[in-house]
């Protein structure tokens, strides 16, 4: 026979919650008995459940760049990984709304609104990356080429 103080110090819950699972049946002649209750009984999935139960699928990102761009420090690793990291915090938002779980789905809409601005931030870093690095020209410096070019030959 289990005493309730046991029960509340394995499960890292206090006494008056053990008592009240208790109260509304709970078995306290073994620990395996009073774990498959509590599994059983349990009204919603607590906090240490995986979020993810199967991978998210990178093949949009994966198909259009290699593994070793994902995995650099350079600005366009890190604006792939900030993508992969958008597309799988959209996943719980949706995960979250099918289980109608309003707590899940306030965080999961934090944590997709957090990844879309990291998402932004890393595009303008890539943008000014390729700027200095001369990969892009800024539409003004084209305009101004052009112009001058295409004056003179009209000219």
């Amino acid at each position: 026979m289990l005493t309730q103080k046991e029960i509340a110090a394995k499960w890292g819950i206090s006494r008056a919650r053990v008592c009240a699972m208790v109260k509304n049946g709970m078995p306290i002649t073994s620990m395996s008995e009073a774990e498959n209750w509590k599994l059983i009984n349990q009204k919603r999935p607590g906090r240490g459940k995986a979020i993810l139960s199967q991978s998210i699928s990178s093949s949009e990102t994966s198909a259009t760049l290699d593994a070793e761009s994902q995995r650099s420090e350079t600005s366009l690793g890190r604006l792939i990984r900030g993508k992969k990291a958008e597309l799988v915090a959209y996943s719980l938002v949706v995960q979250s709304a099918k289980e109608r779980n309003p707590v899940a789905m306030r965080a999961a809409i934090q944590g997709w609104g957090e990844a879309k601005k990291r998402v932004a931030e890393a595009e303008m870093e890539h943008a000014r990356f390729e700027e200095v690095t001369r990969v892009l020209v800024r539409m003004d410096e084209v305009r101004e080429v052009f112009g001058k070019w295409l004056g003179a030959i009209r000219n």
